[in-house]
């Protein structure tokens, strides 16, 4: 079904928009296939297939593209493979901030704790 969707619509975006028509498919492809999921997770199940938790990386997410694409137009350092890794720095600093000031779950918090060990019993922590 997936294929079929991205299909039809590269059918109608590449023609006009090349690369980016085949990114903006795949994507209406991705969304729809999980529309129809949670639908029918509710239609069988009564009950929600996602909650609160997973719109903290989306907004962090978005704070950190807006905020890194802000700072690449203003804020412009250089080119090239150094204004690259800067951006791509910030980028990653700011989402991780924004997942932290939006608040860790209990299970995030517990993954966290797992990975913490494992990487002190394998001496790489």
């Amino acid at each position: 079904m997936n294929c079929r969707i991205i299909l039809a619509v590269c059918f109608l975006l590449i023609p006009a928009f090349g690369v980016i028509g085949a990114a903006v498919a795949n994507l209406a492809g991705t969304v729809v296939i999980n529309l129809m999921r949670a639908v029918e997770v509710w239609a069988i199940m009564h009950t929600h297939a996602y909650d609160s938790g997973y719109f903290k990386p989306v907004m962090a997410g978005t704070a950190a593209a807006l905020i890194t694409g802000l700072a690449d137009r203003f804020v412009a350092v250089s080119t090239g493979p150094g204004n690259f890794m800067l951006l791509a720095s910030v980028l990653l600093l700011i989402f991780i901030g924004a997942i932290f000031a939006l608040g860790i779950d209990k299970q995030d918090r517990t993954v966290m704790l797992l990975l913490r060990g494992r990487l002190v019993r394998n001496g790489t922590a």
